[in-house]
């Protein structure tokens, strides 16, 4: 059994990382490292450190008597992404929890650690398909020492919400909510609140309202659920392998369904107490505490030695793309440089600068590159054809004149007006 665990993620009040942090110190001895834990209130031995710190850096941060068993990189979105983690002295692990808004990057990243844990069970070929020999589900959970019904006089309000209500990201979330209050029930629909404070008005509330974005299973059906509540929720990947809907659930289809679920429910307070005590009682055995279980459980398989099973140009390439897509140019062109050393003409690494310095705006080196790329004996134009627009743009801007030249002569399918930009400069 692991006891000594070195956490790494992003820190931020109330997130999936956090709540994995206290249920580990329940169970090893923890280090968290990661951006914003400079900030963190919460008890326990941490350090902040920058966005992109290298391992040797995090290392050096940690008291003298702890020495890692596991590294365990808990995915913090834009927050943290440590470098030289295929250099790990020992096992390094990571949890993709959201693989349908970070799936893009995260394939990528996945070549740097010995084993996988994913949030969604239908995400799992994602990382498969890309070689992967080790890859298991580990489901979303909630924690009971924040979840719980926090014993309010009275459950006063009919349903409650609390998540993002953006009309641009989740227009379909919103008109939901507004044909509930549109039907006059008492509401409360909110955001900006975390944890006990959340836990809190759950405990209020006789319905808790779940819309699972992109149907992808979310904690809220856990934690409004740990709350007292009945939680009403739209269809969700993977949904029946945790409740049973009409027993400990209730799911609807669209506003009209839904309002009309929410009206008879609450019409029935008999039914609506046995569907609340059977939530209560499905959810215990998906605590974070259990989770962390059976992580350590399933990481016991069997599995290759440390980081074989890619080459190490692979994971260079790995982490050039990660840092690429992150936002973070200079790691990502270190790596690319460092490819270059390796690989004799390989057009993907001088394109893929060509793309980085494009992207955060050095254009100077930009034009630079693209002159070397198109005198060579065979360019390669179809490779550099995504960015086409954009360098013609660029060149009229700085009024380069031999990247004009060079467009023209390779890129036949020019729109006439940029045609014409160019030739002013020729």
């Amino acid at each position: 059994m692991v006891s000594k665990v070195l956490l790494l993620y992003g820190y931020h009040y109330g997130t999936t990382g956090s709540f994995i942090e206290q249920s580990l110190r329940r169970q090893v001895q923890l280090c968290a490292v990661g951006a914003g834990h400079e900030q963190a209130t919460e008890p326990g031995w941490r350090a902040g450190c920058e966005r992109a710190a290298t391992l040797q850096e995090i290392y050096q941060l940690l008291p003298r008597d702890f020495e890692p068993e596991v590294i365990l990189v808990v995915e913090s979105g834009e927050k943290f992404f440590p470098d030289g983690l295929q250099d790990a002295p020992c096992p390094c692990w990571y949890y993709a929890i959201d693989p349908h808004f970070n799936g893009e990057w995260q394939r990528d990243y996945a070549l740097l650690f010995d084993r996988l844990f994913v949030s969604f069970k239908q995400y799992l070929p994602l990382f498969e398909n890309v070689g992967h020999p080790w890859v298991r589900w580990l489901p979303h959970a909630y924690d009971p020492h924040v979840y719980y019904d926090h014993g309010a006089p009275e459950r006063d309000i009919d349903i409650a919400f609390v998540g993002d209500m953006d009309p641009q990201t989740r227009p379909q979330r919103v008109m939901l909510l507004q044909a509930l209050q549109a039907a006059g029930l008492q509401t409360c629909f909110t955001k900006g609140i975390w944890k006990e404070e959340v836990a809190k008005l759950f405990s209020r509330s006789k319905l808790v309202f779940n819309h699972n974005h992109d149907g992808v299973f979310n904690p809220r059906n856990f934690e409004g659920s740990s709350c007292g509540s009945v939680v009403v929720t739209n269809p969700a990947e993977n949904l029946t392998d945790f409740f049973t809907p009409g027993e400990n659930i209730l799911i609807y289809e669209d506003a009209p369904s839904l309002v009309k679920l929410v009206q008879v429910v609450l019409s029935q307070p008999e039914r609506l107490a046995q569907l609340a005590a059977g939530a209560a009682a499905v959810v215990k055995q998906h605590s974070w505490d259990q989770r962390m279980i059976d992580l350590f459980t399933m990481a016991q398989e069997p599995a290759v030695p440390i980081r074989t099973h890619f080459s190490q140009q692979q994971q260079m390439r790995a982490n050039a793309m990660v840092y690429q897509s992150r936002g973070l140019p200079g790691k990502a062109l270190s790596y690319w440089r460092s490819i270059a050393w390796q690989v004799e003409r390989d057009f993907e690494v001088p394109v893929r600068i060509t793309a980085i310095y494009a992207q955060f705006g050095f254009f100077p080196q930009m034009l630079a590159l693209l002159v070397e790329l198109l005198e060579m004996p065979n360019p390669p134009v179809e490779a550099l054809m995504p960015l086409r627009n954009f360098m013609v743009e660029i060149c009229c801007e700085q009024r380069h004149t031999r990247g004009a030249e060079l467009l023209l002569e390779h890129f036949t399918t020019i729109a006439a007006e940029q045609r014409q930009k160019l030739q002013a400069l020729c």
